[in-house]
């Protein structure tokens, strides 16, 4: 995971900050006028997608976003906020079972057939909140940056020694024809957001588990209801997924590769 720091630098390096202030001077916004401006913002993104030829447009209002909903996320009662205005504008916000935790995302429109998702993660650690970046190479303005994930669900387990264990579905499009499907597995410890090395493969432990299909519909890594039970779909050397499955079941501590189950 990345420092702090290069975290914070990732979102100040050519964007302008916006401060949180309400109509007063000097004054915090009402969790409803946050919604109004992440909404308008949102609504601005696509416009300029519509009309720019270039990107920089569309861009610069991207970076101003992150950075207003990051400096949002210092705010303990924007964990709870309904952001109806915002969710209505593109905004997706996914939250766990115990409130703990609140994934952001939204398609920057900046990708062409290629979706480029930024996200963040505002997550509650006794009477503090905290927020990080996922996947900051989305947010690289290179060739060579990433796509990121659109996240869907978080799901909450608990493991035998009383860990809270996150688990975490999105999905990426690469372009019409590329689709990924990705499961993470967190933990929030001591203020940080933590990846949890909790899938057990036949040779080693991972803290994700990631596909990616190529000319074919996309294809969906399944969660038990209970949360029990995870089933990666099995792909042809060409990434065309098939009618099977690699299972890994959930023994109290980790999920165990099990290949009796399919």
């Amino acid at each position: 995971m990345k420092s702090r720091t290069a975290l914070i630098s990732l979102i100040t390096v050519g964007t302008m900050m916006m401060p949180l202030t309400g109509q007063a001077k000097g004054t915090e916004p009402t969790l409803s006028q946050m919604d109004n401006h992440i909404a308008g913002t949102l609504s601005d993104i696509r416009d300029k997608a519509n009309s720019t030829s270039d990107g920089s447009d569309v861009s610069k209002v991207n970076r101003q976003l992150l950075a207003y909903i990051k400096e949002a996320c210092n705010r303990p009662e924007f964990l709870k906020a309904p952001l109806t205005k915002a969710k209505d504008a593109g905004l997706n916000r996914v939250t766990s079972s115990d409130g703990k935790l609140c994934i952001y995302c939204w398609d920057t429109l900046t990708g062409g057939t290629m979706h480029n998702y930024w996200a963040l993660a505002q997550y509650q650690d006794g009477n503090a909140v905290f927020c990080d970046l996922l996947n900051p190479g989305s947010m690289k303005e290179t060739e060579d940056g990433e796509g990121g994930y659109w996240y869907d669900k978080i799901r909450t387990i608990k493991t035998k020694d009383s860990r809270t264990v996150y688990l975490v579905t999105g999905s990426s499009r690469g372009s019409t024809i590329d689709f990924g499907d990705i499961i993470e597995a967190y933990a929030i410890d001591k203020g940080q957001f933590a990846s949890a090395s909790i899938f057990q493969t036949k040779t080693k432990l991972l803290d994700k588990i990631e596909i990616e299909v190529h000319g074919a519909e996309p294809a969906e890594i399944l969660v038990s209801d209970d949360n029990q039970k995870v089933s990666i779909p099995i792909l042809t050397k060409d990434g065309t997924p098939t009618d099977r499955f690699l299972v890994y079941k959930f023994n109290g501590s980790k999920f165990v590769f099990d290949p009796k189950l399919k």
